[in-house]
């Protein structure tokens, strides 16, 4: 403790900490508490991105994290559920066009085969129509991912 009261500088008493000393004494020596602090909030911060990566597969409440679970089955069935109801509606509207014009042919033409003619045509056009919409919206929903 004398040797240490002699030295006036503080740069040589750190410089014979270096050389004479323990590297974990030196770190018990020259501590600093906003610096602790900083560490264990550090230490705190990677504990819990540990802890986040080891459960991500469990922890299904943040949307989109987790993988081949349940909830990656909802939204596929959500999907398909979305392209059954629009082939459905599809189909019912060609479908209706060609009755419809079928039926309404009747007063201009005699014969069945110019009525199916006719009603097919009305059908392709419409059926065309809805294809075109069924794109265009499908190359939005795209744009927008």
């Amino acid at each position: 403790t004398l040797f240490f009261k002699e030295i006036i500088d503080c740069n040589i008493f750190c410089e014979m900490c270096v050389y004479f000393c323990n590297p974990f004494v030196l770190v018990f020596l020259f501590q600093n508490p906003e610096l602790v602090a900083r560490m264990e909030k550090i230490k705190a911060q990677l504990a819990n991105e540990e802890y986040k990566q080891m459960t991500r597969n469990i922890n299904c409440q943040v949307r989109g994290t987790c993988k081949g679970t349940l909830a990656d089955l909802g939204r596929q069935v959500r999907s398909a559920k979305a392209v059954t109801v629009t082939l459905l509606n599809f189909l019912v509207t060609v479908g209706a066009t060609f009755a419809c014009a079928f039926l309404g042919s009747q007063c201009i033409f005699a014969e069945a085969a110019a009525r199916v003619i006719a009603a097919v045509i009305a059908a392709s056009v419409v059926g065309l129509a809805e294809l075109y919409v069924m794109v265009r919206a499908m190359e939005g929903e795209l744009g927008q991912l």
